[in-house]
């Protein structure tokens, strides 16, 4: 049966296969878009136009990708032809009266607006509370009569304005700060919270690290 196939009706055969195969096309890989605005939430302010919104995210590779924009006169944003990413969370920065300012988003893209919401600042300590204050012995070296003290502080602002300090123009009592106890060593200092610094001052130290509502 092989032997009769001839040349021909073999070719003739292998073009009607490749003429009954689907056609390859190219497709443009897919892109999302995030929109959002930025909101001031101190009463009576409004959204600033102009200012200049960071989101940063891993693509397919693992690399880190960051796009910057500028909001409209409506405080708005747009980010266009982002890449769709499996598994990747997003970032959005923004800094507004130097003081710096996050929104975390779990992928994939929100199809609504979002909203990334700033404040006006004050040097007033008093919008600080605590809320609380623990003390948990951790180890104790009886040899060296030495221990390890771990304290948790958490704060609270309740006004409508981020706490903001200069040390160099604020008095000793418009500092955040902490008392040690003499003698005290290995300071390990961890703040949930972004920018500031940690400066020593009279029996203790003091955090610049702003502080929102």
């Amino acid at each position: 049966m092989i032997t009769l196939l001839g040349p021909t009706l073999a070719l003739t055969a292998a073009a009607v296969l490749l003429l009954l195969m689907p056609t390859p096309r190219l497709f443009a890989q897919a892109t999302s878009v995030l929109e959002g605005q930025v909101v001031n939430g101190t009463s009576g302010a409004s959204g600033p136009p102009g200012l200049e919104i960071s989101l940063r995210f891993h693509d397919n590779g693992g690399e880190i990708v960051e796009r910057t924009v500028t909001t409209g006169l409506d405080s708005s944003f747009r980010f266009s032809d982002l890449p769709l990413v499996e598994r990747s969370s997003y970032t959005l920065f923004a800094t507004f009266k130097n003081v710096p300012y996050t929104l975390r988003l779990s992928g994939p893209l929100p199809e609504s607006p979002v909203e990334l919401t700033v404040y006006e600042i004050t040097s007033e300590i008093g919008v600080l509370r605590v809320l609380e204050d623990t003390l948990t012995l951790t180890a104790v070296d009886s040899q060296d009569f030495l221990m390890d003290i771990l304290e948790v502080v958490r704060l609270e602002n309740v006004s409508d304005r981020t706490f903001v300090t200069d040390p160099a123009g604020a008095g000793p009592m418009n500092l955040l700060r902490f008392s040690l106890p003499l003698g005290a060593a290995d300071l390990d200092v961890r703040v949930p919270l972004e920018g500031g610094h940690l400066i020593q001052v009279d029996r203790g130290f003091a955090l610049t690290t702003p502080i929102p509502p």
